[in-house]
This record gives structure tokens, sequence and C-alpha cells, in this order.
């Protein structure tokens, strides 16, 4: 799935992710790659055409589906085994089953109480779209996701010289505002590391 055997000591690690994504009964987030074999994509296809009421999967679906995504938590951990590496990952994926448009695409049963959540001893970073739990949607005027339009914005126009804590918080700002103009909710949130829980802000990409 991924290979960190070619990573040297002090090098930056950066992802960029876009697509799909589950969770689990803990809430802890998966990404769903593209190759996916499970027959549940079957259902996949219902789903958007029946809108919200797509066929619920059943825990055996469940299971296999997940046995054949890839945990975040295992990348980072992964990753955090190779000496000083950073790591930042830009997620622009939903996480609860929901369609860009607000329609459901995975029916599938969620823990509604409290959990955990995902936490990370390493050094990651992660830019999230939104909470794992929560809709991300579509920027259909700009023909991107609010996340990843308002992320390439403001790169763009701080030449990607921009710590990571303004970098942040012009994204929420950004795409807090935006989708609430048009009707929606998404609010983007942050994931680190506890090695750099206290200094994240101060990171940049360059």
């Amino acid at each position: 799935k991924y290979n960190v055997n070619n990573l040297s000591d002090g090098e930056k690690s950066l992802i960029y992710y876009i697509g799909h994504g589950i969770v689990n009964y803990e809430n802890l987030p998966y990404i769903i790659p593209t190759d996916v074999k499970s027959l549940t994509t079957t259902k996949w296809g219902k789903a958007q055409t029946e809108d919200k009421e797509a066929i619920p999967l059943s825990k055996k679906e469940l299971t296999k589906l997940l046995e054949e995504c890839i945990s975040l938590e295992e990348i980072c951990t992964e990753l955090d085994n190779v000496p000083s590496n950073s790591l930042t990952i830009f997620c622009d994926a939903g996480f609860d089953g929901k369609l860009r448009n607000g329609n459901t695409l995975l029916n599938f049963q969620r823990n509604t109480g409290k959990t955990k959540g995902m936490r990370l001893r390493g050094n990651a970073v992660i830019f999230c779209a939104a909470d794992f739990t929560k809709t991300v949607y579509g920027f259909s005027e700009k023909k991107h996701g609010f996340f990843t339009y308002y992320l390439l914005k403001t790169l763009r126009e701080n030449m990607g010289n921009i710590d990571y804590g303004q970098l942040f918080d012009e994204i929420k700002d950004s795409v807090s505002f935006e989708s609430s103009l048009q009707g929606k909710q998404q609010i983007p949130t942050i994931v680190v590391g506890g090695k750099v829980k206290d200094s994240w802000q101060k990171h940049k990409l360059k």
C-alpha cells in the first residue's frame, strides 16, 4: 500500500488525498482505495441513484470493506518510524458515507456515542476537510471541494511561504464562511501528533 524504505532521515513527507473514506465503529478514519474489490461496490451505484435510501451494509460487508481500506492512523505510524521525518497530510475526503452533494454513498452503522477518535503519538499534522463524522461538500462553482479550493488559493497567494497555524486558520475561516453561504456547514479540523502538539503552528511546507 505504501513504502517508507526510500525515505531518509530528516525528509519531509507530504500526502494529498481527495476521494472517499469510511470510519470504523470507533470512528477511526480509513481511506477507500479506487481499486477496492469488495462486493459492496455493487451497492454504491445503487446508493448514488437512490439518494438517501442507500442499501445498508451488513456488519460482514463493512468488515470486508475495512480490510481493503487504508487506516490513516497506520499511515502515520509507519512514517513515524523514519527518524526526524515530518509528515503532513491534506485530506479532502468525507468519512461519513455521504457524497459531496449530500446524498448517501455508503449506509453503514456508526457509533453515535462518545469515542476516543484518532490520537497520534508522532509528528504528523493532518489538515482535514471536516470532522470524520461530518459531510464534506463540493464547491461546484469552482469545480473543487471547498477544502481543496481554499487550500490551493491560500498556498498560491502566499507562494507556499506560510506557517501551518495561519494556513489552517485561513482555510477554516474561508470554508466555514463560503459553505454557510450555500446553506451547508463544513468546518475543517486538524489532527496533530503528540510530538508536535506545541509546535505544529510554526511548521511550513518550504
